[in-house]
């Protein structure tokens, strides 16, 4: 793994180029440094997949391609953004027992198409690198929006209708074209599986935001819920198909119940929140 070595390996080079350290490195701002995190994060995920018996071939390849094109930029939650695709990645083998590559690998690619302008602007390749399976579920997660038209046809009812101004009609249809991306998505149950994991990993740090980026992201992702654990209901029955544990479905239903409040509080913070529940009301109403 040649970037995510080489990243790693330049630690002591980048501590010494940093402005807040001077002759020898503390400790303990060793620890805490970021890429010393990330170190633990690779070497606590190799461990993962080494004892769940998965093939390590593309999973290597995978982490490659995300060290080499992620690098130190960081998430909005100040994170390593290389940090996110691992753990949701790690959580699909731990907490799924998944023993399906292709949702793996998934995991760790899932953000690919649309955070590295090469995969953006030619998606395909995903599947000519990974395989068809793979480029299909990470596809299957890269975020849909509503079409031209149809985002012209619901701005000028919710206008018509409910006399929103200009900006609040932009902000919450973008959410409800993730909403209905959402439902589509889902339909795939290794979409699904891949996908919970991302939102799960997305909910834990959303207390990391600053309070309006943290309020805009829980409203968009609260009218998903009831979606999620329609979907948990049936991974029981297919997880022998899936490669997942039994009570995957179980598991993650516990998990997004336990984390709604929070996401449901965070949300009536933003905004355009009241806006929404009226705009999502009015637009369902005939679904």
């Amino acid at each position: 793994m040649l970037y995510a070595n080489g990243e790693l390996n330049a630690l002591d080079g980048r501590l010494k180029e940093d402005p807040r350290f001077s002759g020898e490195v503390d400790s303990r701002i060793l620890v805490n440094h970021p890429l010393t995190r990330i170190d633990q994060l690779l070497t606590d995920y190799q461990s993962t997949v080494n004892h769940s018996g998965l093939d390590s071939r593309l999973i290597e390849e995978a982490i490659e391609l995300i060290f080499e094109h992620y690098g130190r930029k960081r998430r909005k939650n100040g994170r390593l953004a290389v940090a996110h695709p691992i753990r949701v990645s790690k959580y699909i083998v731990e907490q799924f027992g998944c023993t399906d590559p292709v949702l793996v690998v998934a995991g760790l690619l899932h953000d690919v198409p649309e955070d590295v302008p090469l995969y953006h602007d030619h998606p395909e390749l995903i599947g000519d690198q990974f395989g068809s399976d793979i480029g299909r579920v990470v596809l299957g997660m890269t975020n849909q929006k509503l079409t031209d038209d149809e985002n012209r046809q619901y701005s000028a009812r919710v206008s018509a209708e409910l006399g929103f101004d200009p900006v609040t009609v932009v902000a919450v249809i973008k959410h409800f074209g993730y909403y209905f991306g959402i439902r589509q998505k889902i339909q795939d149950p290794q979409v699904l599986v891949v996908k919970s994991a991302d939102i799960r990993g997305n909910v834990s740090s959303i207390h990391r935001l600053d309070e309006e980026t943290r309020a805009r992201i829980a409203s968009k992702y609260a009218p998903t819920l009831h979606l999620f654990l329609e979907g948990f209901r049936r991974l029981a029955g297919l997880s022998g198909e899936l490669g997942i544990n039994v009570n995957a479905g179980r598991d993650l239903t516990t998990t997004f119940r336990a984390g709604n409040p929070q996401v449901q509080a965070y949300a009536q913070e933003w905004q355009h929140y009241e806006a929404q529940q009226r705009v999502f009301d009015l637009l369902l109403e005939d679904k």
